[in-house]
């Protein structure tokens, strides 16, 4: 084992004793935070194990092809979660909608969900289609409150493996279409059956950047 693995590995052990000895709030992410991402900049070198034993809330997203990267969890507001990467990436969800990403060239600039949103509401339906209307805004180029309608609906259910846990989860889909710039996609989610909360997602952001691949690995708990 040489040098720079060895001080990794100490770094890693410093980080969870100042965890398991801290008190718990939102404040010791954005206090801990750099060390975390410092650390574990690159994914690959991360285990399922050591993801398993950091007591941060985090995600894995990977934009496109790009590689994975692990993402913590910064601030809590009123329900809106800000995440942050190691390259200034910044990712705000609602209940496992993106409604903000920021530090790419075209950004999202925000994302007004419509309020009958099945997941927002938390009242998934198998059997229903759901039509909505929601508003994006971009910049680098700046577009404002494009209207965007989609239907939401059931699409299968599945085994879904998670860091080696096991979830049952139902898997709904939001095909979107605006005429107005001719943007088509679809979104997918991965809904947890026993809590409802989506743990996984596949969705776009903006006409000029790929999909967001979007992974729950460690759960925030609101205090």
């Amino acid at each position: 084992m040489g040098c720079k693995d060895s001080m990794r590995i100490l770094c890693f052990k410093i980080i969870i004793l100042i965890l398991l000895t801290s008190c718990s709030h939102i404040g010791i992410y954005e206090e801990l935070g750099t060390y975390f991402k410092n650390i574990f900049s690159e994914p690959d070198d991360l285990s399922f194990e050591e993801v398993n034993r950091v007591k941060f809330a985090s995600i894995q997203m990977r934009l496109g092809n790009n590689p994975n990267t692990l993402i913590v969890l910064e601030e809590d507001k009123q329900g809106t979660l800000k995440w942050t990467s190691s390259n200034a990436v910044k990712i705000y969800t609602n209940k496992g909608i993106i409604t903000r990403f920021m530090g790419i060239e075209n950004e999202l600039g925000i994302l007004e969900v419509d309020k009958d949103h099945p997941i927002l509401k938390e009242s998934l339906s198998k059997e229903k289609i759901i039509n909505l209307t929601s508003f994006y805004t971009f910049r680098n180029p700046d577009l404002f409150r494009l209207p965007v309608k989609t239907k939401f609906y059931y699409s299968d259910s599945e085994d879904l493996n998670i860091l080696g846990k096991i979830y049952k989860v139902d898997i709904y889909k939001e095909e979107a279409q605006d005429n107005l710039i001719n943007w088509k996609f679809t979104n997918l989610f991965w809904v947890n059956q026993d809590t409802k909360k989506v743990i996984k997602s596949t969705q776009s952001i903006t006409p000029k950047n790929p999909k967001v691949h979007f992974t729950i690995t460690r759960n925030y708990v609101k205090q």
